[in-house]
Parts: structure tokens; C-alpha cells; sequence
């Protein structure tokens, strides 16, 4: 049997060390049992023609998980977020390089079908992982923490007594608000858990609603509320900071970080002195340049008119590939170290791009750099208005995912 790895639109027979055993992925990307009809495998074809590549470099991944657990302390740990397909970057491999590579024994995940998905992905070189699950558990999903021994992050006491009432004494992470006011446990409802019985805790955890804007007095506030609530559960571990607490001070330290974006080389507040390597890195292929005179619109309703003879190359790169509509004569890319201008609407498949200046005119088959080394995603996420985090979560499955180290 093949088992197919499947990174969205990237299919490719999976080596020994990535079989995970326990199923076929179909075509539609969903895990099967072997006990059901096998369906045809087919390999991932080669990256050619005009997708947008997302080289994702596992080793700066490695190195900034270290980075960021070193930030806690030599005596501490870290458990990575890799939910929402790993910010995009791809859960199954992003797992199991920080399994197999740095040993970690930890992830966290929004809903249990990730959760389930990432446990069949970590069956052979991590399985006895502990993968929490943020969103906590239902009346309709408590079948899936159960089938793929997952551990809830409990919010309210509403699931704390569904969790004690079916959990056979199986331990839960419990999130206490502090000053998100998003999910979880009111601090007042604190003492009504005593009521609950056969609730076990493994791990007592808040979030820091500003700690990318380090001057901000709720973040000593809430580190402050937390160690008083951490008095309750004498013995357990806390967990205080994700990517951006972790990089605060010394104050915010825990027995857990939960990195984050900042596995990918992103300091959120974009304030920190720290050798984060940069591991995402999106490039698209130029279609088409040409030539304009003065006076020419360009793309959809003629939102930018040449002032000058200009020369514009066509990428093929739009909002379907998740590059988002409001770059549109806003923000910028790089060809050969070059700052080019985006120019005109960002269209569904393709970007215009001024290249009049570059010393050397590319030509179609070049590639440009969205954002990597030369052009961070914080910079272009501003040029948007918006932030690194809905940068790589909204790049689609047609951007071709190409691992290396």
C-alpha cells in the first residue's frame, strides 16, 4: 500500500519515515481506514508552469523552536502551535521535523479533526505526543478526543463537568481569563471547580491579549492575576506565553512557552533583538512583461494610470492564491534584490508589477520574492493593512509547498 502525502494540491508517495500507517489519504485530502476499498494512489506531479512556491526551510523552523524554548529557560519546554495547517506552512511536516529533530512532545491545535489528523501524522516517531486541543470539546466531538487520544483545553465549566463526566480520568488543560475575554474560565468561576469531580488537570494556561505591544500595563496585569490563580492548582504546570510573552522579559517565563508564528521567524512585535531565522519564503513566476506608453491603465477599473513610459511584468500570483487584494498599488516585491512596485488591482490569478527601473529587465519564467529574506511578510502585512498571521494562514492549497533541509 501507498500512503499519500498530501500538502493541499501536492501529492507525492510518502517515504518510510513519513508513512503513518493508519490510512489512505483520497483524493479529497480526508484520511480512510485500510479497512475500506483502497482507491487508485497518484503522485504529486512536478512543480512546473505558473504556481506560486512557498519554500518552507525546516531547519530555521528547528532553530527558532530552539531559540524560543531557550527564551524560557534552560529547565523549561516548549509546545508548538500548529494549528491552522501550521500558519499555513503545513502540519504534517512541520511536526514531525520538530519531533524527530528537537524532540518535542507538545503541540497545540484549534479543532480535532486537526488534532486527529496530526495524531495519525506523528504515529510512528512520536506517539505518545501530547496534542491539546484549543477549542475544547462538545457533546458532538467528544468521540474524536477520544478515538485520536487527544487532550482538551477545557474554557468553562460547562465543559469541565462534560469533560469529568465521560474522561475516565483522562487529563485536560485548563484555560483561565485573565484579560483576553475571547475563551476561557472566568477567575471567579474558579472555585466551583472544586464541585467537579474526577476532573484531571495536566496543565493550567491563560493569553496575553497585547504582548506584541510590550508597553501595554495589561500584560503585567494579567502575568500578575495569573500567578495568583496558579496558587490554586499547587503542582501543575502553567503555561503564560505564546510566540510574542515569550519574548517580553524573563517575568513572563512559565513551565511552558507555546510558540507559534515565531517558529516561522516572526517576532510580533517586530521589537526584539533575537536571531529568529526566516523560514517562509514565497516567490511567483513572471508571465508576461511588456511595455506601456504613458497614460495607460492597468488592470481591472484602471485603478493605476502610467505617468511615464513603463515597463510592467505580469505575476502569477492573485487573491485565489491568497495574496490579498489589498496590495493592490500598495505593496512590493523583489526580483534580483530589486524593489519593484505593485501596480494596478490584484486580480484572482495574476499581480502587475513595475520593473521600469530594475538595472536588468526579468524576463517570463523569472521568478519575484512576495516575502522571505529580502522582503519581510511584517513589511508586506503593513503595505495590507493587516498582520503577518492572515498573511500565511490565507495562502490556498494552489501555492506549491517546496520543503528543503
Amino acid at each position: 500500500m501507498t500512503i499519500i502525502m498530501d500538502d493541499g494540491l501536492n501529492r507525492r508517495p510518502m517515504d518510510s519515515s513519513e508513512s503513518n500507517a493508519l490510512g489512505d489519504v483520497v483524493p479529497d485530502g480526508t484520511l480512510e481506514s485500510t479497512t475500506k476499498q483502497s482507491v487508485p494512489t497518484f503522485e504529486r506531479p512536478e512543480q512546473s508552469g505558473y504556481r506560486p512556491v512557498l519554500t518552507v526551510d525546516l531547519e530555521a523552523v528547528c532553530h527558532n523552536y530552539r531559540i524560543l524554548t531557550e527564551q524560557n529557560g534552560t529547565a523549561k519546554k516548549s509546545g508548538a502551535v500548529i494549528k491552522a495547517d501550521a500558519y499555513g506552512a503545513g502540519a504534517m511536516r512541520i511536526s514531525r521535523a520538530l519531533a524527530t529533530r528537537e524532540g518535542c512532545q507538545t503541540f497545540f491545535v484549534v479543532h480535532p479533526h486537526e488534532g486527529i489528523l496530526l495524531r495519525q501524522t506523528l504515529v510512528d516517531c512520536a506517539p505518545d505526543a501530547t496534542i491539546y486541543v484549543f477549542a475544547g470539546p462538545t457533546k458532538a466531538t467528544l468521540r474524536l478526543f477520544k478515538s485520536g487520544n487527544l487532550s482538551p483545553v477545557l474554557n468553562s465549566l460547562e465543559q469541565c463537568r462534560l469533560w469529568a463526566d465521560v474522561s475516565d480520568g483522562a487529563a485536560a488543560a485548563l484555560h483561565v481569563n485573565t484579560g483576553m475575554n475571547r475563551l476561557g474560565l472566568p477567575v471567579e468561576d474558579i472555585p466551583q471547580l472544586k464541585t467537579i469531580s474526577d476532573l484531571t488537570l495536566d496543565l493550567i494556561l491563560t493569553h496575553l491579549s497585547s504582548a506584541d505591544e510590550p508597553e501595554q500595563a495589561i500584560n503585567d496585569e494579567q502575568r500578575v492575576l495569573f500567578k495568583d490563580v496558579a496558587k490554586a492548582f499547587e503542582g501543575i504546570p502553567k503555561s503564560l506565553s505564546a510566540t510574542a510573552g515569550a519574548l517580553l522579559s524573563a517575568n513572563f517565563q512559565s513551565d511552558m512557552h507555546r510558540p507559534g508564528i515565531g517558529l516561522f521567524g516572526v517576532d510580533p512585535s517586530g521589537r526584539f533583538n533575537i536571531p529568529l531565522h526566516t523560514a517562509l519564503t514565497l516567490h511567483a513566476e513572471i508571465l508576461q512583461v511588456q511595455t506601456l506608453p504613458a497614460g495607460s491603465p492597468v488592470g481591472y477599473n484602471g485603478t493605476f494610470t502610467t505617468k511615464r513610459e513603463t515597463t510592467l511584468a505580469t505575476l502569477a500570483l492573485g487573491y485565489a492564491d491568497g495574496f490579498p487584494i489589498a496590495a493592490s498599488n500598495r505593496a512590493k516585491v523583489f526580483i534580483s534584490g530589486e524593489q519593484c512596485d505593485v501596480i494596478g488591482r490584484v486580480s484572482m490569478d495574476l499581480t502587475t508589477i513595475d520593473v521600469t527601473d530594475l538595472p536588468n529587465l526579468p524576463s517570463p519564467g523569472d521568478n519575484a520574492e512576495v516575502f522571505g529574506t529580502q522582503i519581510s511578510v511584517v513589511d508586506l502585512a503593513s503595505a495590507c493593512n493587516t498582520i503577518p498571521y492572515e498573511i500565511f494562514t490565507r495562502m490556498s492549497s494552489r501555492v506549491y509547498r517546496n520543503y528543503i533541509r
